[in-house]
């Protein structure tokens, strides 16, 4: 690449590879959509969309980014996926879990992947939220850091304990052990946080009178991660009650504090006031520079929306013209939130 010159942003590219997830989270738009546990992806189909994305878009022009579901309960067909993007040209790929099916059989068909989610080729995502951090199996090893973090993150999460109707446990989840594997064999992660009003504790700043030693959670997240996303539960009503300008000031604070990208989902930007420009601005790319396509084969601007387009093999392209149609107008915000 010569000096100045300005690369074009990727068309990104939302898989969700299975509607299967040990899960029941009650914020997921994912659940809201499914109507089984046990549709996934057919990986000779999902190679011909791959291909057909990359005869349309080309080499380096677009991302993909895996999910569900869980992708971690379909691992052989996500190893392919991972490859296949690679292959036909995508400028890198990533999968999000949440982690609750990790351990060895679920890492395996991955394991020769680790060059591959490693920037610039790709990254693993993982997603916490309070909920995710209560019922989640507990860690198998003692890792002395964790244990200390985790004492820290206890007391914070006293009301999600109540909210959930759940006793906070004394061993730390086991996200944080997947987290500790995956770094130290090489991964590049990023960190998806679904801001809730019972994970807030956990993301303000230490106040005076309260101060957590030095091994607080923002310095876990810069120790570990190149990035960390703040996302905004849909629908917010039951979950955030937050007043967005207080909201605006705390990811601020992630964000003068942090050593890593610090990025908000589309509905987080419109939400805290920065505005959602639309399909001839640069902010909200659904539909013009983004596509989600689901187990079901059916396609929308992006994940949060009816997935109502059919997909079928030699009919992507008119797919995309129809979707940039319906991306949304930068009058009208985000409907989804």
């Amino acid at each position: 690449m010569k000096y100045g010159e300005v690369v074009e942003e990727p068309y990104m590219i939302s898989i969700e590879l299975t509607t299967n997830c040990p899960l029941n989270c009650p914020f997921c738009y994912s659940r809201r959509r499914y109507h089984d546990r046990n549709t996934r992806w057919d990986q000779r189909l999902l190679k011909i969309f791959l291909e057909e994305v990359s005869s349309i878009l080309g080499e380096g022009r677009f991302v993909t980014g895996f999910g569900g579901g869980e992708p971690l309960t379909v691992p052989k067909l996500l190893a392919y996926g991972l490859k296949y993007s690679l292959d036909y040209g995508a400028r890198y790929t990533s999968f999000t879990t949440n982690a609750i099916l990790f351990n060895h059989n679920s890492l395996s068909p991955i394991e020769e992947a680790i060059g591959i989610l490693k920037m610039p080729d790709g990254f693993v995502t993982i997603s916490i939220d309070s909920y995710k951090l209560l019922v989640s199996p507990r860690a198998r090893y003692s890792i002395v850091g964790i244990d200390k973090l985790w004492r820290n993150i206890k007391p914070l999460l006293s009301y999600a304990g109540r909210r959930h109707g759940l006793k906070i446990p004394d061993k730390p989840p086991i996200q944080f052990e997947a987290i500790e594997k995956l770094w130290s064999k090489g991964y590049s992660l990023a960190l998806n946080i679904m801001v809730t009003d019972d994970l807030l504790p956990l993301l303000l700043p230490p106040v005076t009178g309260f101060e957590l030693d030095a091994y607080t959670f923002i310095e876990y997240v810069n120790g570990r991660f190149i990035q960390v996303q703040f996302l905004l539960p849909k629908p917010m009503k039951g979950l955030l009650s937050i007043k967005p300008g207080i909201l605006k000031r705390i990811i601020n604070w992630w964000a003068n504090r942090s050593r890593i990208k610090v990025a908000v989902d589309q509905a987080m930007h419109y939400f805290i006031g920065l505005g959602m420009t639309g399909r001839d601005g640069k902010f909200c790319l659904a539909g013009s520079k983004l596509l989600s396509i689901d187990p079901y084969m059916s396609i929308a601007p992006c994940s949060y929306a009816p997935h109502i387009i059919r997909w079928k093999p030699g009919n992507l392209k008119n797919i995309m013209n129809e979707l940039v149609k319906r991306a949304p107008d930068k009058t009208m915000g985000c409907p989804y939130i």
